[in-house]
């Protein structure tokens, strides 16, 4: 990763895919030096691409993007109503 950061000149990384859903390694590279920031998508399936290259073109277009709490999208519920039945 050192690497990739010297070549680009990028020290802001965001991650995605199985490989980082090992905690021991998020750690490590979190420690990197060259690393100023880093992210890591809460899902490790093949969606982040998507997800990514749609980041990617609304940056590019001049809009700004707001980072969520969460990727849950669906409905809320409360502990009183009945979800299964």
């Amino acid at each position: 990763m050192c690497r990739a950061i010297a070549l680009t000149g990028v020290p802001n990384v965001m991650t995605g895919g199985g490989v980082f859903m090992n905690v021991k390694l998020n750690k490590r590279l979190q420690e990197l030096p060259d690393v100023a920031q880093i992210r890591f998508m809460p899902s490790c399936g093949d969606e982040t691409n998507p997800i990514g290259a749609a980041f990617h073109i609304a940056r590019e277009a001049g809009e700004r993007i707001a980072v969520g709490d969460g990727l849950y999208l669906g409905p809320q519920y409360s502990a009183s109503q009945e979800v299964f039945g």
